[in-house]
């Protein structure tokens, strides 16, 4: 019978300390976009309205990542 409720016990402490990290860090608490998602929107913004990254905005992420931002925001 121990037994049992020391592992109800744990099961509900895993439970708390899950919650506790997931809950604050879920989109619906954080602000959209946030602080560095609106250098990302900037960026992709600018290569679609034809700006070329690299020449006219300068990002030190890799092409692709620039690529990936265009194509969320069409």
């Amino acid at each position: 019978m121990l037994s049992v409720v020391k592992r109800l016990a744990t099961l509900g402490f895993l439970v708390v300390l899950v919650l506790g990290v997931m809950v604050p860090a879920s989109p619906r608490f954080q602000k959209v976009p946030g602080g560095d998602s609106g250098i990302f929107l900037y960026t992709g913004w600018r290569v679609t309205e034809g700006a070329l990254p690299y020449r006219d905005i300068w990002d030190h992420k890799p092409p692709l990542i620039l690529l990936l931002m265009r194509l969320g925001l069409l």
